[in-house]
This record gives C-alpha cells, sequence and structure tokens, in this order.
C-alpha cells in the first residue's frame, strides 16, 4: 500500500495552454482488493498548440480521472437546501475538495488503451472503483462550496452563484449578488436588470441599433459583456438569454422579463402578451410610421425616447437625464411651440419642456396613444423632479433654522 498526495499544475509543467489542474486528494492504491468493481473510463484532452510529451499528456488525463473517480465517489446530501436545482447542485459539487479525513482507495488504474484524431487525444483507463462516502452539506460546507463558485472567474459558476441567490436568496445576500454581477459585468446591465434604472445615456446609446444575428458572440461571457454594454437592445437581450442553459430557471426568468419589458415595438412573437397590450403595441407602430411617413422621424434616433416608448415608461431614469419645465417665452410675439418638430427633441436627454411640446404636437396630429405615454412620463418626471426640489428646500431649510441664514 503507498499512499501520496498528488498536486498537479500542468499549465505551468508542460508550458501549454491546458486546463490547470489541481487535485488535492488523497488516493491509497491498493492492488488487490477482492471482488472489487472493475471500471474504465475515456479522458478526453484537446490537442495543445505545441509539441507535448505524450507522458505528459497521459499524466494529465489520469489526473483528470482521479478527480471524476474521487467526486463519482462522493454521494452528496443536499436536504439542508430543498430550493436548490440539481443544475446548481452539480456546479456546486465541480468545486468540492475532500477534507483530510476522506481519502479514496483506488486500485488497478491502467491506461488500456490511447488514440487520437485531428483535434484530441483519448485516453481509456481501466480501474477499480472506490467506495461510497457520503457528505451532508450544511451551512458551513454551503458556505465553502460558493466562495470557490463566486471566486473562480468563470462566466459559467457567476450565472450559477446568481442564479443560486435568485433561487434561495438566503444564501446569497442581495449586496454580494450585485458585487458579483458589477465586477464582471461592470457598465450598465446590473441597473437595468435588476434595478429597472437608466443610470446613463450610454445604457441607451444602442437601444435601436440592427445587429445581425451572425455577429452576435457564441459563448454566454461575450453575450453577456455584449448585453452589459447595450442593455435596452432587445436582439442582444434575447441572445443573451439563448446562451444560458434552460436550468437556471431564475436568471433567464430575470432576463427574460427584461427582454419583454422592452419588447413593446417588436411584433414577433408576442404570444405573451395580452390581447390589449398586443393591441396597444399595434397603435404605437402605426403612429410611429406616421411620424416617419409625414415628418420623416425616426423614433430610433432620439434613444431614451425610443425607450420610453419601447418599455411602455416603465423604467426610472436618472435625474441627470431629466431637464426640468422651463419658462415659455416667445420671440417677437411668435410662439416658439407652434414651429416645433420631433426633431428638436435632445440626443441624451428628456426635457420636460420639449415633452409638453411633443404632447401638443401628437395631440395636434391625432396620435393619442403616443401622446398619452408622454403624458404620464411629464407627469411621472414632473414630480419626482418637484418631490426632490421640495426635498432640497426642506434641507436647506433645516440648514437656515441650524446656522441662521447667510
Amino acid at each position: 500500500m503507498m499512499g501520496w498526495h498528488l498536486f498537479f499544475y500542468l499549465q505551468e509543467k508542460i508550458k501549454l495552454r491546458l486546463s490547470l489542474v489541481l487535485v488535492c486528494l488523497t488516493f491509497l492504491t491498493i492492488n488487490n482488493i477482492a471482488l472489487a468493481a472493475t471500471s474504465t473510463q475515456t479522458i478526453t484532452i484537446r490537442k495543445p498548440d505545441y509539441q507535448t510529451p505524450l507522458a505528459a499528456l497521459e499524466q494529465y488525463a489520469q489526473s483528470i480521472l482521479f478527480k471524476n473517480v474521487a467526486l463519482a465517489a462522493v454521494n452528496f446530501d443536499w436536504r439542508a437546501f430543498p430550493r436548490l436545482s440539481p443544475e446548481h447542485h452539480a456546479v456546486l459539487t465541480r468545486h468540492y475538495l475532500p477534507t483530510g479525513n476522506q481519502s479514496f482507495n483506488i486500485a488497478g488504474v491502467t491506461l488500456i488503451a490511447s488514440k487520437h484524431d485531428t483535434d484530441y487525444y483519448y485516453f481509456t483507463f481501466a480501474y477499480e472503483e472506490p467506495p461510497t462516502i457520503t457528505v451532508n452539506v450544511d451551512q458551513g460546507q454551503m458556505a465553502v462550496l460558493l466562495g470557490r463558485v463566486e471566486s473562480s472567474g468563470q462566466v459559467d459558476d457567476i450565472a450559477a452563484y446568481i442564479d443560486i441567490g435568485l433561487t434561495d436568496p438566503a444564501l446569497v445576500r442581495a449586496n454580494n449578488l450585485a458585487a458579483i454581477w458589477k465586477r464582471h459585468f461592470g457598465y450598465y446591465s446590473y441597473d437595468a436588470v435588476v434595478l429597472g434604472r437608466i443610470n446613463h445615456f450610454g445604457a441607451v446609446k444602442f437601444s435601436a441599433k440592427k445587429i445581425a444575428s451572425s455577429s452576435l458572440p457564441p459563448d454566454l461571457e461575450g453575450a453577456w459583456q455584449l448585453f452589459d454594454l447595450a442593455p435596452f437592445n432587445l436582439t442582444v437581450c434575447n441572445h443573451l438569454v439563448s446562451r444560458l442553459t434552460p436550468e437556471l430557471a431564475k436568471l433567464r426568468h430575470l432576463l427574460m422579463g427584461h427582454c419583454h419589458a422592452i419588447s413593446q415595438l417588436n411584433d414577433e412573437d408576442a404570444s405573451w402578451r395580452s390581447k390589449k397590450a398586443q393591441q396597444k403595441s399595434t397603435a404605437i407602430r402605426v403612429e410611429l410610421d406616421q411620424l416617419r411617413e409625414l415628418f420623416a422621424f425616426d423614433v430610433a434616433s432620439r434613444p431614451l425616447f425610443f425607450v420610453l416608448v419601447a418599455s411602455n415608461g416603465v423604467f426610472e431614469l436618472t435625474p441627470s437625464l431629466i431637464v426640468p419645465q422651463v419658462a415659455q417665452y416667445t420671440y417677437g410675439g411668435v410662439d416658439m411651440e407652434a414651429g416645433f418638430t420631433p426633431h428638436q427633441l435632445p440626443k441624451q436627454y428628456l426635457s420636460i419642456s420639449d415633452m409638453r411640446k411633443l404632447l401638443k404636437f401628437l395631440i395636434k396630429n391625432e396620435m393619442p396613444i403616443l401622446a398619452g405615454l408622454i403624458e404620464t412620463a411629464i407627469t411621472k418626471y414632473q414630480t419626482d423632479l418637484s418631490k426632490k426640489q421640495l426635498d432640497a428646500d426642506d434641507l436647506s431649510s433645516q440648514f437656515e433654522n441650524s446656522f441662521g441664514k447667510y
């Protein structure tokens, strides 16, 4: 009988772009175990870019085998966390490392076949299966596993960590969920999806941009990075949802809800909407066509206005994107609102004054659905601004009472 600790870091050892393998498992190799079950397993390794000794690749494959066999020998008891799904279990299991008192008996590890094709090596091993052990996952063990998932830096793990937090908020606090999302995707997506807020013009800058499906990133990380830059682009939003595994149900549901919220101008697969909502969307598109045909105005040229219409005004705007009402003025006795057209709308913010002019314009030109939407937005933003002004006046009054008026 011989025992040893196996620590492989083959990326550094053979200086190739191989995955880091760190196996901290105690294996007791026993050559003669009566009645032990014999199994085989084939390990597939992508061919490295540079010539590598076959013995090093075999050793690398064997280390993967040891880890696979060890994890298969562990029976995890997840009953303390009934909300978690099998997908969550699988992700957490990948980050499990046995403690010092857990050892696995593995005997007769033998390479019985090896072959290769254009892209991969295939190593087939025979081995004696070790006895199964049971790990009761408690709060302490769960905290350790979640910590490893959070710190892995892999986008699949990040998605799973967020989904676990959404599934069972007791396991991942809201501030931790926000921290990991913003640490890896630090532009606009968290505020847009989780807070329902537009904090910067950059968040809507590409909201109406047409993007060919062939130009979209094929992987989850690339799709999320693009979404982080353009969270109000419906094509980008739907693409991110398509990259997520269906088992991450809570995260998919959250993102799908965001996609639905910005899809009022999209008539593709609108079956999820109520009949009344579909009729309203159709009416909005008709009026937008009128703006385009009669006044050569495309709502896509004003991203904030576009998102306001596409989302039916459901997103909160940061105060820096809203300009308060200014005094109406005339020039030579002529009302300046008389010649207003939507082309005069500012591009990077919403002006209460201009929105009031737009409201009159829409009413005059018989576009009642858009007019109602703009009127609601004016009321909401004007109320928000008035409240902030009252708060500021109250704070100023408090200073005056405390320190005297200056």
